[in-house]
């Protein structure tokens, strides 16, 4: 969310200026000099394994090689001078890029190796700009660069707050991210491959610092059989690896103090972040450490008066990568991230001494080995043990009663929940077939639950301060679940001519906690023409999703009791008894997917995209109340969503340049009643019937347009605009009872402009280079994220608590920087 500085946006103006002219003015300073860039295959996958060497022009000094990591990315360090370098890995055709000049600033080549017998594709870039696009394929995603990481509005300061940079991407009201329409917990999170979905919730299960990311891909469509169970997108993060100089970065070590009433409050914002890479033995071994810590006071605008939460948070990345032989690397991760938000959910209805605290974050390691096998093929074995918590503590023990223009007391639910994970995969990769690129792949793992709930009750006011409902819980419960999962599929990729790429993929998944084992194939398929400017792509296949484990873990939540008032205070009847019970044993959630796309690339850096694709899920979790006393979970649940994308593009060949302009039309409808909002992290009290309706992030039309712009002297200009239609809300009458279909209103346009303008300078007396910037957030715009609903009122429809402006000043110390 971002922060909130009102009181002082009239000198941004001032301040932009001042710093653009400092960075026009500044001198700058010469960059390391190295040559990076990715590896892919014809479907645009990475390659890990590739030999890449890069070859001197002058006689005698000696020849430098690496390995592709399991990104496909590569990085070698050289002195100035002219190159040629070359990619090599059995089964595909070589590629070499002739002679070229390596200067002071990092030079990208980015390579696709083609399969044997089909010769070569080689993409040389003078500037470190990658286009947003994948090149056409089956499944392909849409990637966010460190580029566009390094220039992007990241008002969390996360790699995901980049994420609603691309069309079919979108943070709900919940703070949550929906890729093309499915809800947060559908999707799953992968970190250099490894699953990283959060047991609980199903949600990201780790946040990692946002230097140590090197870039983000989310599959909005249908994807490769050995990225794992999900229905919804799959985000992929890519991390840096340790290279053989020495890298250094560190930003935003000054606190911003609050300022407020005539005197400083404080400290308002402070996110000291940084990162160190090097060798540990040149050529073989090499470390990164990322860190990055968060203090963040964000003031919210109540009907109760000014309020804020805040929000602190400690990430931390470490990998270690070991090159043991040309053909065998290990690589070995662990995470941190605790992060807890005081006064989390303030609303324009809840002050802050109404809502809890809340608590997220844990742990993860893992391990990889991955060796080259004979001519053809590599196998990889990975490691995983992901732990995560999940505390809501509220802040007393007051009697809370819900009313429709103010809340009083403290929240009435205190969750504490753990969740862990472990995992075992192997996945071997082979080219011996000729044309074909095989992976094969397995798992098993375990995940499990624990903790307790214990709930107060919740009064439900009407709009006259008389009780409508009181809703009481049984005694407090101790929370468990668990689920041994095994896993298996098969991936080909056949370029069954130069023109034409066949992706066809299965995938088999067993979980204990479910009745049956699923069986998923996949299918895509590739068009390319011979002049390769016009491609036609399209997929279709079955996805299964996992078993969150607070779906499994719903009878072991405390039961609750309904008892209704007139307006005099009496009680209308008997209060009604609701116990938790699954309806028999789950289905695995599973869905239908299609897409079919056209891809245009011109000349000079110009591109066009058009893609519809098709969502149908089907044995979603949907809890409803029943005549017999029960709120009963079961496997009934379903949804569909469509859209329709348009996107036109550019990116400059050499200036840096690169600019996107998205339209959306989409629509997702599906249950209301989803095990999310049940039994998630902040419950529903009063739980009334499902029904069918636009899902909460359902935005039919949706306008993103932003740009990258080089100017002189390093400077680079951002800009970002979205236009969309408001979120869904549904109507109440005054006894808190749903008014008519659900979700059948909406929150007013939504429309933000924010700017980052930034420079790389050179500082005296042996100082590394500096970034320096100003990122406005919400220049100009209105996001409303509060609306009254109760329909008997004469405020009905009336937003609160818009979205503020905010700035921050940047200034990032860099040594040998990337």
């Amino acid at each position: 969310m971002p922060r909130c500085c009102t009181d002082r946006v009239k000198p941004l103006a001032t301040i932009l200026f001042v710093v653009v002219l400092a960075a026009v003015c500044t001198p700058v300073a010469a960059a390391a000099s190295s040559v990076y860039g990715r590896v892919v295959d014809p479907n645009g996958m990475p390659l890990p394994g590739v030999t890449m060497t890069l070859i001197p022009s002058t006689v005698g000094d000696s020849s430098l090689t690496t390995l592709t990591d399991e990104a496909g990315a590569y990085r070698v360090e050289a002195a100035p001078g002219l190159y040629r370098i070359t990619a090599e890995l059995a089964g595909f055709a070589p590629v070499s890029r002739g002679e070229f000049a390596l200067g002071d600033a990092p030079l990208l080549i980015e390579l696709s190796l083609s399969l044997a017998a089909f010769g070569e594709r080689v993409t040389v870039i003078a500037a470190p700009a990658v286009a947003m696009l994948a090149a056409p394929a089956p499944d392909a995603p849409v990637t966010i660069t460190r580029q566009v990481l390094v220039s992007a509005m990241l008002p969390n300061s996360q790699y995901d707050d980049v994420l609603p940079l691309m069309p079919n991407v979108i943070r709900g009201a919940d703070g949550l991210i929906s890729v093309a329409g499915a809800r947060a917990s559908q999707g799953t999170l992968l970190v250099n491959g490894v699953n990283q979905t959060d047991p609980i919730t199903g949600g990201a299960g780790v946040m990692l610092p946002i230097e140590a990311v090197d870039a983000v891909q989310v599959y909005a469509g249908n994807f490769p059989a050995a990225f794992g169970r999900a229905t919804g997108g799959v985000t992929s993060v890519v991390t840096h690896a340790g290279a053989d100089t020495v890298h250094v970065a560190a930003n935003s070590f000054f606190p911003r103090l609050l300022f407020a009433d005539g005197g400083i409050h404080g400290v308002e914002f402070w996110e000291p972040n940084g990162i160190v890479s090097g060798p540990f033995v040149t050529g073989r071994a090499h470390y990164e450490q990322a860190l990055s810590y968060r203090y963040d006071r964000n003031r919210f605008e109540t009907l109760s008066g000014p309020q804020e939460d805040r929000f602190t948070a400690l990430l931390s990345w470490t990998q270690i990568d070991l090159q043991v032989s040309p053909g065998h690397h290990l690589t070995a991760t662990v995470s941190a991230d605790p992060q807890h938000t005081d006064r989390a959910n303030v609303t324009a209805f809840t002050p802050a001494e109404t809502v809890p605290s809340l608590e997220q974050g844990g742990w993860s390691a893992t391990f990889a080995d991955r060796a080259v096998i004979g001519d053809a093929s590599t196998l990889e074995l990975r490691g995983s043990m992901l732990r995560t918590k999940l505390r809501v503590t509220p802040h007393g023990a007051a009697d809370y009663m819900l009313g429709h223009d103010a809340t009083h007391g403290n929240y009435f639910d205190d969750l504490s929940l753990d969740g862990q994970r472990t995992e075992l995969a192997a996945v071997y990769t082979s080219t011996a077939v000729l044309h074909h690129l095989l992976t094969i792949g397995v798992s098993v793992g375990h995940a499990a639950l624990d903790g307790t709930d214990a709930s107060r009750p919740v009064d439900l006011l009407r709009s006259d301060d008389t009780l409508s409902r009181r809703i009481t819980f049984g005694p407090a419960t101790t929370v468990v679940a668990s689920t041994a999962e095994i896993g298996g599929y098969a991936q080909d990729t056949w370029t069954a001519a130069s023109w034409m790429t066949l992706s066809t993929g299965v995938r088999f998944d067993r979980a204990t906690a479910a009745t049956a084992a699923t069986v998923h194939p996949r299918f895509g398929v590739t068009i390319t023409p011979a002049h390769r400017r016009t491609s036609v792509s399209g997929s279709i296949g079955l996805f299964a999703d996992k078993l969150q484990l607070e779906a499994l873990a719903f009878p072991s939540f405390p039961l609750r009791s309904v008892q209704q008032f007139d307006r005099a205070g009496m009680p209308e009847g008997p209060a009604s008894v609701f116990v938790n019970r699954v309806d028999g044993r789950l289905r695995t959630p599973s869905a239908t997917r299609w897409e079919v796309g056209i891809d245009q690339r011109y000349e000079a850096g110009w591109l066009a995209h058009l893609k519809y694709q098709e969502r149908r899920g089907r044995d979603e979790g949907v809890v409803t109340p029943v005549g017999d006393g029960a709120l009963v979970l079961s496997s009934t649940g379903a949804s569909i969503a469509r859209s329709l994308e348009i996107t036109g593009g550019y990116r400059a060949p050499r200036a840096g340049h690169q600019w996107y302009v998205s339209y959306v039309r989409s629509s997702t409808q599906g249950d209301l009643n989803n095990v999310d909002a049940i039994a998630g992290p902040f419950k529903e009290s009063f739980v009334q019937p499902d029904a069918v309706g636009p899902l909460p992030t359902d935005v039919p039309h949706r306008l993103l347009a932003w740009a990258l712009i080089a100017l002189p002297a390093r400077v680079t200009v951002a800009p970002f605009l979205e236009l969309r239609r408001g979120f869904p809300y549904s109507a109440i009458d005054d006894d808190w009872v749903y008014s008519g279909a659900r979700d059948n209103f909406r929150l007013p346009l939504a429309a933000s402009f924010d700017l980052y303008v930034n420079t790389i300078v050179h500082l005296p007396h042996r100082l590394p280079d500096a970034r320096i910037g100003l990122k406005i957030y919400n220049l100009a715009g209105h996001v409303a994220r509060d609306v009254q609903r109760d329909i008997a009122r004469p405020d009905f429809g009336t937003t609160y608590n818009s979205l503020p402006r905010d700035f921050s000043f940047v200034f990032e110390l860099l040594w040998g920087h990337r």
